[in-house]
């Protein structure tokens, strides 16, 4: 992931090149609420991209499901204005490789198509795979997960070929997945991406990478302009949803994120770190597929075992869940980001990593017999939040 000459750090961001990210920045907020704002004025049926209550859907009301498109929209409007600025200035700008732009792209619309019309899993999985493909061409590709190198001469197996390529595909659509499955509650997909996105912002100041950063703050701020409208914020529910347009770019453009900064020539940090970084979705994910497997569930069965719904099952209200976990997926980034700064082992953290996943099966244990107690000793109540 090339860049502006690397002469920048914390002074970077009162430099000519700093100021246009913070542009950027606040450009892609105000496009997402003008968009956003915009298509809930005209109103009508939005194409069928709207959100009905029923099914295993928690929400009590009808909600346009146009967020996603919103948040790539203005990711693509502000690439182009800095595209526009740096041919202007005569500057070398890198932008996302093309295999990345047209992933992006290619998931938003068939996101939009499943939005509107319930697309089978075969026909997501296959858009998933075709986007990993598309950044894997684009030389987005683990050979190094920081306790094992798969770019190592193992004889006549080359895991640079093979396992790189297969831990790669994993990876992004694993993290695909895991960001549109955490879609189940107001701010909570967004709000968890907003954190990343802001340890991810750290670690790229740290390599003097402004291009590097512009693009991950011009990101950050898409996401804070749709946050504006889907929390709850001195409102009752949420105006907007993300929709799995939304939730799956989201998951798509961080596992770009921590395999490009993972990853030689860049290496601004171990792999180990990413894990980290990415935080609840992941761990949330591994736990509720690991229990709907060991009831004889297929992992990808609908439910409400996802600790956002175990929380709210206890009554604490959908703010104060999402507070609880954006702290905890907090912590989670403060120990990626002191990680990366070149603290601690990768085997020391992945080891302490791998001990999260029993420790959220322990929690989720102690939450539905704190959720039982609760409903015992109370009317329960309907809970109102965006799920699936």
């Amino acid at each position: 992931m090339e860049g502006l000459a690397p002469s920048y750090h914390w002074s970077w961001v009162i430099s000519i090149p700093g100021l246009l990210a913070l542009m950027l920045m606040m450009t892609a907020l105000m496009i997402v609420v003008m968009l956003l704002k915009l298509w809930l004025m005209k109103g009508q049926t939005f194409y069928g991209l709207v959100d009905h209550p029923g099914a295993h859907r928690l929400h009590q009301n009808p909600t346009p499901l146009l967020g996603g498109i919103a948040v790539v929209l203005s990711l693509l409007i502000c690439l182009g204005l800095a595209r526009l600025w740096s041919a202007i200035n005569g500057v070398e700008f890198a932008l996302f490789p093309l295999g990345v732009l047209f992933a992006l792209i290619m998931l938003l619309a068939v996101g939009v198509w499943d939005d509107a019309r319930q697309i089978s899993v075969r026909i997501r999985f296959a858009a998933q795979g075709l986007a990993a493909v598309a950044l894997l061409l684009s030389g987005v590709v683990i050979t190094d997960m920081g306790v094992i190198d798969l770019g190592a001469d193992w004889g006549w197996l080359s895991l640079g070929m093979f396992l790189g390529v297969g831990v790669t595909l994993f990876a992004i659509i694993g993290c695909i997945n895991a960001f549109n499955l955490i879609d189940g509650m107001d701010g909570l997909a967004a709000g968890l991406g907003t954190v990343t996105l802001t340890g991810l912002a750290w670690v790229v100041l740290e390599t003097r990478d402004a291009a590097g950063l512009m693009l991950v703050l011009t990101q950050l701020g898409a996401l804070c302009g749709f946050l504006l409208l889907n929390a709850r914020i001195g409102r009752p529910r949420a105006l907007v949803f993300l929709g799995d347009a939304g939730s799956t770019t989201l998951g798509l453009l961080l596992a770009y994120w921590v395999i490009a900064l993972s990853q030689s020539p860049v290496a601004a940090m171990p792999a180990t770190a990413a894990l980290w970084l990415l935080g609840i979705p992941i761990i949330d994910t591994l736990r509720v597929m690991f229990e709907r497997m060991a009831s004889g569930r297929s992992p990808f069965h609908p439910g409400h075992e996802h600790l956002h719904h175990l929380l709210l099952s206890t009554g604490i209200g959908v703010n104060s869940t999402l507070v609880t976990l954006l702290v905890m997926q907090g912590g989670m980034v403060m120990m990626g980001v002191w990680h990366a700064s070149g603290h601690a082992s990768p085997m020391v953290m992945v080891i302490l990593w791998g001990l999260l996943v029993p420790a959220s099966m322990i929690l989720a244990w102690a939450l539905r017999r704190l959720s039982r107690v609760s409903v015992s000793g109370r009317k329960a109540r309907p809970i109102t939040a965006e799920g699936r």
